[in-house]
């Protein structure tokens, strides 16, 4: 009977999540009303420019979702990916509301960061289903209300950015302040794996170094040097943080991707991936 109780309510949590992180998976396209808005205030930029906000997530999505679907599982635990992900959707898709009025290099800074979290929730959505949900009968349910959660969000979403983008432009992307809200499901509600933490230190450990970075880049970009302990949120601390960040954004997602590959090769093409000879096709789901 408690065995029973126990699958059950890990089921349920299974679904919670499954839901919430698929409300986080889509919006490239959330924005599209403030498009006109953006040509505006920015009317020195071509239109052909400006259609960038919603084509930089796509074309990111295009890298991303490849390198989610290698690492997943593998090298890099679901909680772990889901985590980066839903992060990236929501830090890069608010910073445009931030500081975007004032240059579209943020608007463009911030979307490329939202696409990495995008690409990277689309790449994982079977593999998700698959490890969140271990009832096979609930499982199909599950990953049909995955979908259904993920359109809802669509639609609910476009109607708030109708809203906000009638009070000012830039307030349109709070709506992926959202994905906070899912980014703390996911932390609280799906436990650690040792045994998968164990096989992807390296990797998440450069994940790990990357947060640090970016926050090492902005706050140490906006201490006042000459008086230790004073900060100065001014627009230049601001602006070289941000800048600094996404530089190093960039340098440690090609050395942690980089270094990921390396460890798949020698994982899955000899031979040893999943425990099994010659087991690299399921890897990613099981």
């Amino acid at each position: 009977m408690g065995s029973n109780q126990s699958t059950k309510t890990r089921t349920m949590i299974g679904v919670i999540v499954l839901l919430a992180a698929n409300s986080s998976a889509g919006g490239a396209e959330w924005c599209t009303s403030a498009l006109a808005d953006i040509a505006a205030r920015f009317p020195d930029v071509p239109y052909s420019i400006i259609t960038l906000v919603n084509n930089i997530p796509n074309l990111c999505a295009v890298v991303f979702t490849v390198i989610a679907g290698i690492l997943v599982n593998r090298r890099v635990t679901l909680k772990h990916m889901l985590l980066f992900g839903i992060g990236c959707h929501c830090i890069g898709g608010v910073l445009p509301a931030i500081f975007g009025n004032t240059s579209i290099a943020m608007v463009f800074i911030g979307r490329c960061a939202f696409g990495v979290g995008y690409g990277l929730m689309q790449g994982i959505g079977v593999s998700m289903g698959f490890k969140l949900v271990a009832d096979e009968g609930l499982r199909q349910h599950a990953m049909g209300w995955a979908v259904t959660a993920q359109y809802a969000m669509n639609m609910i979403a476009q109607v708030v950015v109708g809203h906000l983008c009638a009070m000012q432009w830039n307030y349109s992307f709070y709506i992926y302040a959202w994905s906070a809200v899912s980014f703390l499901i996911v932390l609280i509600l799906i436990p650690e794996d040792p045994a998968a933490s164990a096989g992807c230190v390296g990797v998440c450990g450069g994940c790990g170094c990357l947060y640090v970075q970016l926050l090492s880049d902005v706050f140490g970009n906006c201490t006042d040097h000459h008086r230790p302990g004073i900060w100065r949120f001014g627009k230049r601390g601001i602006r070289n943080g941000i800048l600094q960040c996404g530089y190093n954004f960039w340098r440690h997602c090609v050395r942690i991707c980089s270094q990921a590959l390396q460890a798949v090769d020698a994982l899955c093409f000899h031979g040893r991936c999943c425990g099994e000879p010659g087991g690299t096709v399921f890897c990613g789901i099981l």
